[in-house]
């Protein structure tokens, strides 16, 4: 399980997700339908619990490793063309100027 969350963070965070929480509950079944009726209550109120907190102190800056992921990449785009594919979507989206995805 640690293995699998470790590997699916890993991609969330090169695709420039800002904060990402995890969970993990070995729950002996092969899909949700196989969880008992006592674990699935237990996780549902701890996750409950949880986005909570989280919507109480979400935040719309990235993580240090995201900032500089993106700064590295920004870096690349402007003095490198790398691909003839991702080099003008950043143009256009402004990132190779002062936008940043993060902000509104």
């Amino acid at each position: 399980m640690k293995s699998a969350i470790k590997d699916i963070k890993d991609s969330l965070t090169y695709w420039g997700v800002s904060r990402i929480y995890t969970y993990g509950k070995a729950v002996a079944a092969v899909n949700w339908n196989g969880v008992t009726a006592k674990n699935k209550l237990r996780i549902e109120k701890l996750i409950k619990k949880t986005a909570q907190r989280l919507k109480i102190s979400s935040t719309k800056k990235p993580s240090l490793k995201v900032f500089l992921l993106f700064h590295t990449m920004r870096f690349v785009h402007k003095h490198f063309t790398i691909s003839k594919v991702d080099s003008p979507y950043w143009k256009s989206q402004g990132w190779l100027s002062a936008t940043r995805p993060w902000r509104d």
